[in-house]
């Protein structure tokens, strides 16, 4: 049953990138760089469209958020998604992670992203 949903509610694929070690560079910061975590996942995105669509734990971040176009990226419940991680779906957008809502009963993971590229 789980594998029926996935074929209709997530309807592409991604691949998610974790941070790796960060790298001093020559002007004092650092350089980082993300490697594949996981590919192939199940996955929908759409952006969040109104206030309204907000969920508690997303609004506990609406301040690192600022008015950048939100997304919802939902995957199979149980997938590992950290903050901070990029996911890159297969049309070939990037989106940071900036919530990952725990609820009690999942179906699917949602995930709260911004596109970077």
């Amino acid at each position: 049953m789980q594998a029926a949903v996935e074929d209709v509610l997530m309807p592409t694929t991604c691949t998610i990138m974790r941070a790796g070690t960060a790298t001093p560079n020559q002007k004092g910061g650092f350089t980082g760089s993300f490697t594949a975590y996981a590919s192939g996942v199940p996955c929908r995105v759409g952006p969040i469209s109104s206030l309204g669509d907000r969920t508690p734990a997303e609004s506990m971040f609406e301040e690192r958020i600022g008015s950048q176009q939100r997304y919802m990226v939902y995957m199979p419940a149980g997938q590992s998604v950290q903050l901070n991680d990029r996911i890159v779906v297969a049309d070939g957008r990037t989106f940071e992670v900036v919530s990952v809502p725990v609820e009690s009963f999942q179906m699917w993971q949602p995930v709260v992203c911004v596109q970077v590229t």
